[in-house]
């Protein structure tokens, strides 16, 4: 026979114990005005602190709401833990406060794109400037600011991102010397 425990905490801190054998789900109700702490053990995995978030991994059903007219009922059914994957997300290049020179290439080899690519930059100077990619196929080589050519504000995280074909390199420049944080991450596309 499984059986999980119930632990209802009042504001004097006494425990009120429930016992629950075989209950596939468990309500839990709180006054909006007056909310109780509640902790859940022996059930798969429940932990529930009366904060806005709920942390609930391998429980059949759970279901919460408030005592007001109009209930909040959340129900997790036989959901496993989500986890958010980048498909083969490869981090072509980085460098993490460093001293880069003006005008100059940040990376001292190109970073190479071997596949189409929604290639990520995450960005951070010390000193405002402007951002700019170059773009080298084959021989040619093609450069663009980033930020439609707008300065960066210093100490200001950026995110940019490009689709770009297979068979190019690209490297940054920044218009003026500044220690920066870069991160140059590819998910393939399609």
């Amino acid at each position: 026979m499984y059986t999980s425990s119930v632990k209802i905490v009042n504001s004097s801190s006494d425990p009120v114990p429930t016992e629950i054998t075989n209950t596939p789900s468990v309500n839990i109700a709180n006054s909006s005005t007056n909310p109780v702490p509640t902790e859940i053990t022996n059930t798969p995995s429940v932990n529930i602190a009366n904060t806005p978030s709920v942390n609930i991994a391998n429980t059949p059903s759970v279901n919460i709401a408030n005592s007001s007219t109009n209930p909040v009922p959340t129900t997790v059914t036989n959901t496993p833990l989500s986890v958010v994957k980048q498909p083969n997300a490869t981090v072509l290049g980085s460098v993490f406060n460093a001293s880069v020179s003006a005008n100059t290439n940040i990376f001292s080899s190109a970073l190479s794109v071997s596949q189409p690519s929604r290639v990520k930059l995450l960005v951070v100077a010390s000193a405002s400037g402007v951002l700019t990619l170059t773009l080298t196929s084959g021989t040619t080589t093609v450069s663009g600011s980033i930020n439609s050519g707008s300065a960066l504000t210093a100490t200001a995280w950026y995110e940019f991102e490009i689709d770009l074909p297979s068979g190019v390199s690209i490297n940054l420049q920044y218009s003026v010397s500044a220690t920066m944080t870069i991160f140059v991450i590819a998910t393939p596309l399609g």
